[in-house]
């Protein structure tokens, strides 16, 4: 974690320009402690085992294995003022029950299958 954080300094880059984003929550909560600038997102789903374990709900943001959740369980959670971005999603169905559900996102291998749905980039 510290080489990564170092490799943040020498870019000279604008810290909002980084989002750190792992299955490892406790890297993440110490980077925090560290770097509270620098935008976390938590992942959720490795290994692929119900229920998932969103802790305490600690980050702002979750990235989460769409087979492993449900539209209700998404629902719950951005009511509560939580973003979620769902990977491992195919399915047109399912992306528009998350999408009802206040999905903030998609990590997605078919971007043309979004835009052919109608999504579009605000």
């Amino acid at each position: 974690m510290g080489v990564s954080l170092e490799e943040i300094d020498r870019t000279q880059l604008a810290e909002d320009q980084f989002v750190f984003s792992s299955f490892n929550h406790t890297w993440l909560l110490e980077i925090r402690k560290r770097r509270p600038e620098i935008k976390l997102e938590a992942l959720l789903g490795y290994p692929e085992i119900r229920p998932l374990n969103w802790g305490e709900l600690e980050f702002d943001t979750y990235n989460v294995n769409s087979k492993l959740t449900n539209a209700d369980e998404v629902k719950q959670i951005t009511n509560k003022g939580i973003q979620v971005n769902l990977y491992n999603i195919e399915d047109k169905d399912e992306i528009n029950q998350f999408v009802a559900a206040g999905a903030t996102g998609f990590i997605t291998d078919y971007p043309k299958m979004m835009s052919e749905m109608g999504y579009r980039r605000n």
